[in-house]
């Protein structure tokens, strides 16, 4: 049986064979908080979420409708906020909900999905914390669809419910030192748990052994809470084979245990043909903030992200995301429209964007790394082939073998400007190191091949290899160590990426050349080009990172200082502002295309009346 089928019969025992006890319990009705005398529940159904106030409790009000498989549901209160996880969409996603409204759907996570069976959310750091029995996986994002991050993913096999403790930090930083088992024997199908902030004591229910179990949170003074009463699913795998059998000979409800006169378990709400999946009682009781300071409270705890490795990989008509913190690495392909040759990818990491080049619709275009808000950054008149980001500056370079140039725009695609077109005959790899302010690049002409460097603004160029080169197609930089890394033997090796200690690369190699080699991913098609980045890594600074230089357009740092650049224009006497003017274009044919000549004569922008050069 495979793994999906075994999440699917798992769920069908549970909503079909169990009193869906949830874990309510009167723990969290009556007693043990400061609960208004009338909760309010918050439970899924495998079609809705409703609330219900234990008053009135034949009295439900359903808040979310047409969900395809209802599963876990949490609230963060201060925030006002609803959010649940939808197996069968594969979607995490919130609302905004009180008594008197109801906001749209925002969805927090859509990709890297399959069976999303729990989640739990911190409301001290507004995190979403979830469980995946298929990917097997604990993972969490930011309730602002920010800085996802995978915690836990060796040892995970069909998870199920989560809670976390954000007083005490349990569970929350993936740290693997940290990670402890605390029950293992006597347990064969935990499936719910709630846990007592006040005691620090954690309950689960056991759907396979029928009892209610608790423990501390080191897994000490275990005590058998509930031992008889909850609907045994004695004969569960019957119930599988008669799946079909009316709903009146299954009992679906939720159920209260008082636990100051030692139950016995009662039946609190009970509707015809409603499978509850989770509940949980909404009240902001339950997510008490502490009066004085904790960790995290100010500015994240100074903290700007949840670090996390990736790989991204442009394969022509589709571009995949690879996280490198879990070792499955599993690719999940963006969902992306209309590419048709994307060949190059890089990462923003202020913004968070990655961009790609499409040399085929002859674009450069950008989307979040969910591929939401994707839209096209620049319209070349050539063919833009390899890309690199400099995040400081805010600028965008690319190489163009068509019109054989090396150009450059802020990340917005205003202030385009060719930096470099003379002695270049195939242009292909690019690297930038902003800090020290160089521009490295790939030349791949086959009479002359060679790599080259430059300061950003195309000043000061530089040939460092010519000699024994074949094809010099991928470059990177190792900027902890200031080496530059070069592929050209191999043709079909277009690029590759340095993170930290390891080199990715996006293609093959014999195994005498690449015995030390770490197979990564396989079998993934048209791999074109990689970026390897850690989201949350300081970026440093250079000269341009404030306020842009002072500059009115492009900013370039260079090994000494810094200098302003204009797309249209010579510099004013202050060396930062920029006035428009139009170079002159002559056209040479250049290997069978067609190549622009730039001349040196100015002429003025159509629409000005005043043109000037102050050379």
């Amino acid at each position: 049986m495979t793994k999906r089928r075994r999440i699917l019969y798992a769920d069908k025992i549970i909503q079909n064979a169990i009193h869906l006890f949830c874990l309510l319990m009167f723990l969290q009705l009556r007693g043990y908080y400061s609960l208004p005398s009338n909760p309010i529940l918050l439970y899924s159904t495998t079609s809705d979420i409703r609330v219900s106030n234990t008053s009135r409790i034949s009295k439900v009000n359903t808040v979310v409708n047409s969900l395809e498989q209802g599963a876990a549901v949490d609230f963060l209160h201060r925030k006002q906020l609803i959010c649940w996880s939808d197996q069968t969409a594969e979607l995490i996603q919130c609302m905004n909900y009180n008594d008197t409204h109801i906001g749209e759907k925002v969805t927090i996570v859509s990709d890297g999905l399959i069976t999303p069976t729990g989640i739990a959310i911190d409301w001290y750091t507004e995190k979403i914390y979830w469980a995946d029995g298929e990917t097997n996986r604990i993972e969490v994002i930011g309730i602002e669809q920010k800085h996802r991050k995978v915690l836990f993913w060796s040892e995970v096999d069909l998870a199920r419910a989560i809670a976390v403790v954000p007083d005490k930090g349990a569970g929350m930083n993936g740290d693997p030192t940290t990670r402890r088992i605390i029950v293992k024997e006597d347990i064969y199908w935990p499936n719910g748990i709630t846990v007592d902030y006040d005691t620090d004591v954690i309950y689960w229910v056991d759907a396979k052994l029928c009892f209610i179990d608790a423990v501390d949170f080191n897994g000490g003074k275990r005590k058998r809470i509930v031992k008889s009463g909850l609907a045994c699913p004695l004969g569960l795998l019957h119930s599988i084979s008669n799946y079909n059998k009316p709903l009146n000979r299954i009992s679906k409800a939720i159920h209260t245990w008082d636990m100051t006169t030692h139950g016995p378990v009662k039946d609190l709400l009970k509707q015809a043909n409603v499978v509850p999946v989770d509940v949980k009682v909404y009240s902001g009781s339950r997510q008490q903030m502490p009066d004085g300071d904790y960790p995290c409270r100010k500015n994240n705890g100074m903290c700007s992200h949840l670090s996390q490795s990736m790989l991204v990989v442009a394969q022509r008509a589709t571009i995949s995301k690879i996280s490198l913190d879990s070792s499955d690495f599993t690719p999940y392909t963006l969902p992306l429209k209309d590419l048709k040759r994307a060949v190059t990818v890089d990462f923003d990491p202020v913004t968070e964007y990655i961009y790609w080049a499409d040399n085929l619709a002859k674009t450069i275009s950008k989307a979040r790394l969910d591929g939401s808000e994707q839209s096209v950054v620049i319209h070349s008149n050539g063919v833009p082939d390899s890309i690199a980001i400099d995040p400081l500056a805010r600028n965008i370079y690319w190489t163009d073998p068509n019109i054989d140039t090396i150009n450059v725009a802020r990340l917005d695609g205003s202030s385009e400007k060719i930096l470099i077109h003379s002695d270049l005959y195939d242009p292909r790899a690019i690297a930038l190191h902003p800090k020290a302010g160089w521009m490295f690049w790939s030349d791949w002409n086959e009479k002359r091949p060679k790599i080259e460097r430059s300061n950003l603004d195309g000043s000061n160029r530089v040939v460092l290899i010519s000699e024994k080169l074949a094809w010099p197609n991928g470059i990177a930089l190792d900027v902890l160590y200031n080496k530059l890394c070069v592929t050209w033997t191999v043709r079909i090796e277009r690029n590759y990426r340095v993170l930290k200690y390891f080199i990715y690369l996006d293609s093959l190699c014999s195994e005498t050349t690449c015995s030390e080699r770490q197979q990564v991913v396989e079998q993934m098609a048209n791999m074109m080009g990689v970026k390897a980045f850690r989201i949350g890594e300081p970026l440093g600074w250079n000269r341009c990172a404030d306020t842009n230089g002072g500059c009115s357009h492009l900013c370039f740092n260079r090994p000494e200082d810094y200098t302003c650049g204009c797309p249209l224009g010579k510099l004013q006497h202050d060396g930062r502002e920029g006035i428009p003017y139009r170079r002159a274009v002559g056209v040479e044919s250049v290997r069978g295309h067609q190549r622009r000549l730039f001349s040196s004569v100015l002429q003025p922008a159509r629409g000005l009346h005043l043109w000037m050069s102050l050379g």
